[in-house]
C-alpha cells in the first residue's frame, strides 16, 4: 500500500478523460508544481479508488483537510474573486478544480465571469475590451 499526502501528490500522465474525472470527483490540480490535491473531503473513498486504479496499487491518504479547499477564481472583467460553489455554471465547468491564480494558469483565470458583470448591459463590450487588453499585454 502506498501512502500519499492529500495536500499534494503526483501522478503519472493521465488522459484527458481521466483528468476530467479526477476534477469532477473532488481532486484539484496545481499547475506550477504539477501536483494534485484533495479539495473535496466528502469523496475521499472515490478519489482513493480512482488514484489506486491510476497507480496500479492500493493507496491511502494522509493530511486530508477537514473542509473542501478551493481557490477563488477571478472575474476577467472586474477582477472580483469568485467561488466555484456560488457559480451558476459550476455543473458545466471543467476548470473548477484547477487553480485560477494568474501565475498558475496560462489563461490567468480568464474564463470566469461574475454575476454582476454578466447582468451588466454593456457586458459584451467590456468583455471584448478586456480581451483586447489582455492580448495586447501578452504580445509585448
Amino acid at each position: 500500500m502506498k501512502t500519499l499526502s492529500g495536500r499534494g501528490f503526483k501522478l503519472p500522465y493521465v488522459p484527458n478523460e481521466t483528468f476530467r474525472e479526477l476534477m469532477r470527483i473532488g481532486v484539484g490540480y496545481r499547475k506550477e508544481g504539477r501536483t494534485y490535491y484533495i479539495r473535496n473531503r466528502s469523496n475521499v473513498d472515490g478519489i482513493t479508488a480512482l488514484v489506486s486504479r491510476i497507480l496500479g496499487e492500493e493507496v491511502s491518504f494522509t493530511e486530508v483537510s477537514p473542509t473542501p479547499e478551493t481557490v477563488p477564481k477571478i472575474c476577467v472583467i472586474c477582477d472580483r474573486q469568485l467561488r466555484c460553489e456560488d457559480c451558476g455554471f459550476a455543473e458545466e465547468c471543467d476548470l473548477k478544480g484547477v487553480e485560477s491564480r494568474p501565475e498558475s494558469r496560462e489563461d490567468g483565470g480568464g474564463f470566469c465571469l461574475c454575476e454582476g458583470c454578466l447582468r451588466d448591459p454593456a457586458f459584451f463590450e467590456k468583455y471584448v475590451a478586456r480581451g483586447r487588453e489582455l492580448l495586447g499585454s501578452s504580445s509585448r
